[in-house]
């Protein structure tokens, strides 16, 4: 089983990060997955690349730009990302030079596309609220792709 990342975004503590850790550990062993992929962007996709490292897992990442890791924001999440990317079995780099939500967005979409069941981080509700976030939930439902959500908000993973 394949299983992709689709990013909610920053965890926004140490609490939060510590819960998507120990919900994606206890995800990939229910699912059985055996592949991972994501574009390691801040957050929990390195959450989850770490957890598949961890439990060595291969996974895939790809690479949205050129200037991929020059796009973060925070310094720890770029040095997340280069100590990451080596451990990847496989990068897939994207032919765009800057990176810009749209890039990023395909990326995002690459790995829709890649992946048997989708992990998303979600802030409430069913269907995300945030406009890009529902975009690629829409994407995975005309897709057809299996789904788990993990609710930052009341702590809550469904499938």
């Amino acid at each position: 089983m394949i299983a992709g990342m689709i990013n909610g975004g920053e965890a926004e503590s140490a609490d939060i990060s510590a819960w998507l850790y120990d919900s994606f550990c206890e995800a990939i062993s229910a699912d059985g997955v055996t592949a991972g992929v994501a574009c390691l962007s801040a957050g929990a996709a390195q959450i989850f690349a770490e957890v598949l490292r961890t439990e060595n897992i291969p996974y895939t990442v790809i690479i949205p730009s050129e200037d991929y890791e020059e796009h973060f924001d925070h310094r720890v999440d770029q040095l997340n990302y280069l100590t990451l990317l080596p451990h990847a079995s496989e990068v897939i780099k994207l032919p765009y030079k800057e990176f810009t939500p749209g890039v990023g967005a395909k990326a995002e979409g690459m790995v829709i596309d890649m992946a048997e069941i989708v992990y998303m981080v979600a802030k409430g509700s069913a269907r995300p609220l945030d406009p890009r976030q529902a975009k690629l939930y829409d994407l995975s439902v005309e897709k057809k792709k299996k789904m788990v959500r993990f609710n930052i908000l009341n702590g809550v993973v469904t499938r």
